[in-house]
C-alpha cells in the first residue's frame, strides 16, 4: 500500500473522514498541519502534533513545555498565610483557603 498524500492551502481546512481513505495523508500548508485517517473500530481523522508548539501555564499553574512529551499542568496553591497576607496575586484560593480566609476577615459578622 503507498502513502497518498492530499493537500490544502486554505486556513484552519481540516480533512473529513469522508474526505480520506484509510492509510492516506493530508497536509494543509497553510497552518503546517498534517492529518491521518484512524480506524480503531471507528474511523476518525487524527492531527499529528508539531513539536515544535509548547504548553504554556498562565497564572496560577505550573508544568507545561514542548508538546515532543505528555505535559502536566498543576494549580499552584495560595497557603494560608499568603491568602491571609494577599500579597500572591499568581497563586490560586481554593474554596476552603477562601472561606478561612473570609472568615478571619469578617469574624462573627454575617455576609448578605
Amino acid at each position: 500500500m503507498a502513502i497518498r498524500l492530499k493537500r490544502s492551502g486554505a486556513a484552519g481546512k481540516v480533512p473529513t473522514t469522508v474526505q480520506l481513505d484509510l492509510g492516506e495523508l493530508a497536509i494543509n500548508t497553510f497552518d503546517g498541519r498534517l492529518f491521518l485517517k484512524r480506524d480503531d473500530g471507528s474511523e476518525g481523522i487524527v492531527e499529528l502534533v508539531n513539536t515544535g508548539r509548547s504548553l504554556l501555564a498562565g497564572t496560577g499553574l505550573t508544568g507545561g513545555g514542548s508538546l515532543a512529551a505528555d505535559r502536566t499542568l498543576a494549580a499552584d496553591i495560595a497557603s494560608q498565610a499568603e491568602a491571609e497576607a494577599g500579597t500572591a496575586q499568581a497563586k490560586l484560593m481554593t474554596p476552603e483557603r477562601t472561606a478561612l480566609n473570609r472568615s478571619e476577615f469578617v469574624g462573627d459578622h454575617q455576609l448578605k
